[in-house]
């Protein structure tokens, strides 16, 4: 149904605003074939209408509408059938729905980044946008008829503006400041006295509450690289730090005030004797590290206090905490500790999961035991077990799993049942392989895939570090793996993946049967199914007795359950994907798939093709492709060859651009092909990148080969890889740096984004009125390059279509003697004229300084991206250290 509608707005002098939309419906009635009969319905059949012509009433497909007299053979016969003139149906008057606005007037604050409208409809046009945490003046609240909407009217730009009320808060929005912080590692401390708690690391901020016990201190605050006297804790106290208000959850206090402050430790016994175990190992890997002497006088006093059972190890006053101090203040201890820690929570959590399914397992094998013979001697006594862990929730602690699993098995050997449905048995016991499986291998499942690596016998490749992680030498291993090929296609695909991600690309050497055991072998991939069926692989005893002696570690490298979730969530992907393509909303290349016998994959772009390439190469290995086997790349010169290709099974994907995409999965569907889309997609940011970073490697190759020519071809060899290793360390530093300030670094540019926007929407809103704005005021100053440009464009008829921000550069400037944050956007603004029918797309350089000591954004920047010597004055100026591209 298409609704045309009114709009009128009158201004009572009650100060209520009532808004009175009126609608006229107009049905569109499907073709009616030729002799086909409409019924007439109702006390209006037909209507003449005021230039003599008329309308008449029917019911097509359950549907009342009009249709023209030029349906019917004979209209006078229909109108004389209706016996109505030139009356209009009841049911078509204007119906009046009314909108008031109730003045009110109080104060709110902006949530979030926040679209501002012209009238109380998520469809009215956009008037400008809040930024999180504006303050805002609400003068009204919508209602239609005597119900209360979701509607707020407020005062903005000198006039009205209507927001949703969910997006207004009562109470300030809390915008976290960021603060040069250097984190502890020993961060818990105790106090004597009472602190001040202030919300920022400034004495003019009020107090904000006092804290008299222990403290967990983040770390010390700091200005030019220097300590600015405050240190940064965690709140327990506060009204709008709290998370849960919009906060950080973060308050500071003075440094001095922990001048008598104690270390205080809040280890259980068991992390207490870890960490004495870190101190061993420490010492014996790193001598001298540690002074001996220091190290002799504490360390059998803190095991003493340790042992004695009671917390007098926790005392400010104790050996153990005085050598838990030392240890900690020596960075490489507290590195090594650190690790033990985190590895020792992420063994504790695998070891939970692995007991969860050991207890699962057990349950499951008595159901089938009973299912199996119901009316056997074990059943009654199993079922009342199973009864009775029905109403039981498996409990998440080591201890208690451990406590529940040997409870659950003296049950079963108390029944006489072992543990292991007769269903789980093999048909030939192999050496008793299904006891040793019991061992070692009942956490996996039968389609579940492992790695016995094995770290002594034999080849040099396989070993384990120091936490226990095993590794590769020479990125190659040599697997014995039987059964592999028998494994579904996308499964053996996504096993292979997951052992290049886990082993950094080691490259596989496999071998068909290993049954005499792993002499020369560095591991064995095998699915449970296979561990006491497969004839090609060693006895399992042999395997147990490896897994005792610890020459062999077995490794989890897939489960079947995550891989039938990945296939659904990539089966989901695909779907977006088509929808977009379907609807023209997804700029960008992809890939759409027929099923045929085809191995090959054609191209059909325009330009670029090494790019293109280079791309398809990264995708293809990935597991948006992991229905698709490896396969072999085809250029087609026009899509109609690639469609061609297709339908003769000599491609079966066609990577194109979305226009083209469209067109190919229009001609499938016709063609009654079965189609899909590859969970995988190329965006124009994509593109570009790859094809930077090729670009680049060819003039670095082409500089290659001129030295080549007029130099030493080994010195050209050596600074080749000179060069190589360069460009891995730079690689390496700037994933590193990008880790570390990546968050900062977008909520700065996402922060000019929205400047950005602002200035263009006020820009809109004073094109073609009298006068030009003033771009030295404040309003459009700070970026006024970008401005001007914007403001001539929309003089001439262009409309904006998007902003697309990226981060280009982040570091820090040397302004008048301090070091200061400053931030790059790299800006793609895409126009378009709709009288030219044409697009438009410009790149623009836009940043600034954040002088956040004095809370100025300083030296602004808006230049277009071609503009070199602007850029480099700009760096040079301001002496621009890169944190982002080293």
């Amino acid at each position: 149904m298409k609704i045309r509608s009114k709009l009128a707005i009158f201004i009572v002098r009650c100060k209520v605003i009532v808004i009175c939309v009126t609608a006229v419906a107009s049905i569109s009635l499907p073709e009616k074939a030729n002799g086909s009969s409409f019924t007439y319905k109702g006390q209006y059949g037909c209507v003449r209408t005021d230039d003599g012509k008329a309308v008449c009433r029917s019911e097509a497909s359950g549907k009342l509408g009009f249709v023209s007299e030029s349906f019917f053979k004979d209209f006078s016969v229909a109108l004389e059938q209706s016996k109505v003139k030139n009356e209009i149906p009841a049911a078509l008057e204007k119906p009046e729905v009314k909108i008031e606005i109730r003045v009110s007037s109080t104060q709110g604050y902006s949530k979030q980044v926040l679209n501002v409208r012209s009238s109380p409809s998520a469809e009215a046009s956009r008037l400008g946008t809040l930024a999180k945490g504006d303050q805002v003046s609400i003068s009204g609240e919508v209602y239609e008829g005597d119900k209360l909407t979701d509607w707020i009217r407020i005062n903005f730009r000198d006039s009205f503006g209507f927001v949703h009320r969910g997006y207004i808060s009562d109470k300030p929005t809390v915008v976290a400041k960021v603060y040069d912080v250097e984190k502890f590692d020993q961060n818990l401390w105790d106090i004597a006295v009472e602190l001040e708690v202030r919300s920022e690391p400034k004495n003019e901020f009020k107090v904000e509450c006092g804290i008299k016990d222990s403290v967990i201190v983040v770390g010390r605050v700091m200005e030019k690289q220097k300590s600015s006297g405050w240190l940064q804790i965690e709140m327990s106290c506060g009204d709008i730090l709290h998370p849960e208000d919009g906060g950080t959850g973060l308050g500071y206090v003075k440094e001095l005030a922990f001048e008598n402050a104690k270390v205080a430790i809040n280890l259980t016994q068991e992390q207490a004797s870890d960490f004495l175990k870190d101190v061993q190992d420490f010492v014996t890997l790193n001598q001298g590290v540690l002074n001996p002497v220091r190290l002799a006088i504490l360390f059998q006093s803190a095991s003493n206090e340790l042992n004695d059972g009671g917390n007098g190890y926790k005392a400010a006053s104790s050996k153990f905490v005085e050598l838990y101090t030392y240890a900690n203040a020596e960075p490489k201890f507290a590195e090594f500790h650190s690790d033990r820690v985190l590895f020792r929570v992420e063994e504790k959590a695998v070891a939970a999961v692995l007991l969860q399914k050991k207890m699962q397992n057990l349950l499951t094998s008595a159901q089938s035991a009973v299912a199996k013979d119901p009316l056997s001697t074990q059943a009654k006594g199993l079922a009342q077990i199973l009864l009775e862990y029905e109403s039981r929730s498996v409990p998440n602690d080591l201890e208690e799993l451990q406590s529940e699993i040997r409870s659950l098995r003296n049950k079963f050997a108390a029944l006489g049942f072992d543990g292991v449905s007769t269903d789980a048995r093999p048909s030939t016991d192999k050496n008793n392989g299904e006891t040793a499986k019991r061992r070692y291998f009942e956490d996996i499942g039968d389609n579940d895939v492992i790695l016995v690596v094995n770290i002594f016998d034999g080849p040099p490749h396989a070993f384990q570090n120091l936490r226990g992680d095993v590794s590769f030498d020479n990125n190659s291993a040599r697997l014995c793996a039987p059964e592999i090929d028998g494994y579904q296609p996308s499964y053996k695909k996504y096993i292979i993946q997951n052992f290049s991600t886990r082993f950094q690309n080691v490259n596989i050497d496999t071998v068909n049967g290993c049954s005499d055991g792993l002499q020369g072998i560095d591991g064995l991939l095998v699915r449970g199914v296979d561990l006491v069926r497969s004839k090609y692989i060693p006895d399992l005893r042999y395997l147990t007795e490896g897994l005792d002696q610890k020459r062999l570690v077995k490794v989890v490298l897939a489960e079947k359950a995550r891989f039938d979730q990945k296939i659904t969530e990539l089966r989901a992907t695909s779907k977006a994907i088509t929808d977009h393509v379907s609807n023209s909303d997804k700029s960008g290349y992809g890939f759409i798939r027929v099923e045929n016998s085809s191995l090959n994959l054609c191209v059909y772009v325009k330009g670029d093709q090494a790019v293109h390439a280079a791309i398809i190469k990264k995708y293809v290995g990935s597991e948006a492709f992991l229905n698709q086997p490896n396969v072999d790349l085809v250029s087609t010169s026009t899509l109609d060859e690639a469609f061609r290709k297709i339908q003769r099974s000599e491609c079966r994907i066609i990577y194109a651009d979305q226009a083209d995409l469209k067109i190919m999965h229009e001609a499938t569907q016709r063609l009654g092909l079965v189609t899909e889309f590859v969970p995988a997609w190329v965006d124009v940011q994509i593109f570009l990148e790859a094809k930077e970073k090729i670009e680049k490697q060819e003039r670095q190759l082409a500089a290659m080969r001129s030295v080549a020519a007029s130099q030493n071809q080994t010195k050209v060899l050596e600074e080749a890889n000179r060069q190589a290793a360069l460009r891995e360390q730079l690689s390496v530093k700037r994933a590193e740096l990008r880790a570390r300030y990546g968050d900062r670094a977008k909520s700065l540019v996402s922060e000019i984004n929205v400047a950005v926007l602002g200035s263009f929407n006020e820009i809109y809103a004073i094109t073609g009125k009298k006068g030009s704005p003033d771009f030295s005021g404040n309003k459009f100053s700070f970026y006024n390059n970008l401005n001007r440009w914007f403001y001539d464009q929309a003089l001439k008829g262009w409309v904006l279509d998007s902003v697309i921000p990226a981060i280009h550069e982040f570091g820090v400037v040397t302004w008048k003697g301090r070091n200061i944050e400053a931030v790059l956007a790299k800006i793609e603004v895409n126009i378009k004229n709709r009288s030219a029918g044409t697009y438009g797309q410009n790149c623009w350089y836009v940043g600034y300084v954040n002088d956040q000591e004095f809370a100025v954004m300083r030296e602004p920047l808006s230049i277009e991206c071609d503009d070199a010597n602007a850029y480099q004055s700009w760096i040079d100026k301001l002496q621009f250290s890169s944190q982002w591209n080293p």
